[in-house]
């Protein structure tokens, strides 16, 4: 840990972090403390040993030293959104660390820190802090809005709908980053782009490229000719071994056996034993269709007699986003239950639609969102002469959303679970090095293929998802 010490020093006083004064009657500094950590890769293994000199935030008083605190975060669904568009496109994805980020914001209130003993300060004298240290309340706040006025002078422009996603048109083509606090993914048109844009941010706050991506927010990435696998498999191993389960066995569906919730959390955890490997999958034929499901329980909460929202969408034939809720209310009927329902799957459906447009991806102006109750298709309204949605019917055996809404048996379970989209490695069918998916890859193709009118009693028995085998 003493070279990781040395380098965090070395950079603190690169960045004129502070500088050396009495302190003034009246003030309180607060104090400061080594924190260390051991990262690690994908497979356990060390990837380096990290320190950190840190300011002791919980001793600030608000507003006396500090006032704002807030900083965006991207949305898991935005990361799925950008990895299907790379998919899609073809294009490469890069992914760079900023060192020492913090470092980098400039604070706007005096705060003044105790050294730590042994360290070159004199005696009774404190560190007026320049620049934000790792802990203090508005540390990440500082950052990025370092980190946009730095991107935004170089030209990019910020998403008005994600405010962690920047765009930057040109002959090119477009450049996109996306930003979670000092992990950046970097993807574009033009491999040149890309290139001119990690110079700059390297010669601007010294990066760490990781490129190309294969570990992003516990996130592994792999990536083919058929596109890209997105799993989680150290993190659900890492969840077995805390609980226990190495040696346990597996489940073949996530069916609570007991009521008890400590016997059921330890069921879904054997569940995710037997499949650790189970992930994401974005093919690189990706239209970029967008169409949804959802479905609702009826009072499924026996103590508040809540129901249950649930609903996932797809952006082509790649998963992007999925929920389950309980409603905010009590309702009255099972069609007021589906409405509700429906009217949280098209809010998610429009901040989606509006990140699209805002990324210059284009898709079809009706969105096709898929349930089994016909009387909450049929007082559905705005939206749909809005020309956002269209409303269609299915029956109850093939709505993806049961999975988010009810408790399956296995025999049920698996094969919606395989439609979903949900696939281990080696599920997945190469030929040639090509996804080769067996059947249409969705309803919309499946209906164009056999030149059907888009009918609800069409779709009484469609095959919804690509059929892959159960496990």
């Amino acid at each position: 840990m003493e070279n990781a010490m040395n380098d965090e020093l070395t950079a603190l006083e690169r960045n004129q972090t502070w500088e050396i004064v009495d302190l003034p009657k009246g003030t309180k500094a607060i104090g400061s403390k080594w924190v260390y950590k051991v990262k690690l890769k994908p497979d356990g293994s060390i990837d380096r040993y990290k320190a950190r000199l840190v300011a002791k935030g919980y001793n600030q008083v608000e507003g006396v030293d500090y006032f704002d605190r807030f900083s965006p975060i991207a949305k898991a669904v935005t990361v799925r959104i950008l990895l299907a568009l790379v998919a899609g496109s073809g294009w490469a994805i890069h992914q760079v660390d900023i060192n020492n980020a913090f470092l980098h914001g400039l604070l706007e209130e005096d705060i003044y820190m105790l050294p730590q003993d042994g360290s070159s300060v004199p005696t009774g004298k404190v560190c007026k802090l320049k620049r934000s240290l790792s802990i203090l309340k508005q540390a990440s706040r500082q950052w990025n809005q370092e980190l946009t006025a730095k991107l935004v002078a170089y030209g990019f422009s910020q998403s008005l709908h994600e405010h962690c996603v920047f765009i930057k048109h040109s002959v090119d083509g477009p450049l996109i980053l996306l930003v979670y606090v000092d992990d950046v993914l970097i993807t574009g048109a033009c491999d040149r782009q890309i290139t001119d844009v990690k110079g700059f941010l390297d010669e601007a706050f010294t990066i760490k490229d990781v490129s190309p991506a294969k570990f992003y927010l516990g996130l592994e990435i792999a990536r083919s000719a058929a596109g890209i696998s997105v799993t989680q498999c150290k993190y659900v191993r890492d969840i077995i071994q805390d609980v226990g389960l190495s040696s346990g066995r597996s489940s073949n569906a996530p069916f609570p056996p007991t009521k008890v919730h400590m016997d059921a959390a330890l069921h879904l955890v054997r569940y995710l034993k037997g499949v650790p490997d189970r992930g994401l999958f974005f093919p690189n034929s990706n239209q970029f269709a967008l169409e949804a499901f959802y479905d609702a329980d009826s009072a499924g909460c026996v103590d508040s007699k809540q129901s249950l929202t649930g609903y996932c969408v797809y952006l082509g034939d790649a998963l992007i986003s999925w929920k389950t809720k309980k409603q905010s209310m009590v309702t009255r009927s099972t069609v007021e239950v589906e409405y509700h329902s429906l009217n949280t799957t098209v809010c998610r459906l429009q901040w989606i639609s509006y990140l699209l447009n805002g990324l210059h991806i284009s898709h079809q102006t009706h969105v096709q969102v898929y349930c089994d109750n016909q009387v909450a298709i049929h007082i559905v309204a705005n939206p749909y002469k809005a020309g956002f949605i269209m409303p269609m019917y299915v029956s109850s055996r093939t709505l993806l959303a049961d999975l988010f809404t009810k408790l399956l048996p296995a025999s049920t379970f698996q094969p919606l679970l395989s439609k979903l989209g949900l696939v281990s490695p080696s599920q997945i069918q190469l030929e040639g090095g090509l996804l080769r998916i067996q059947g249409p890859s969705s309803i919309s193709s499946r209906l164009r293929q056999s030149s059907q009118v888009l009918d609800p009693a069409n779709l009484l028995t469609c095959d919804l998802r690509p059929h892959l085998p159960a496990t």
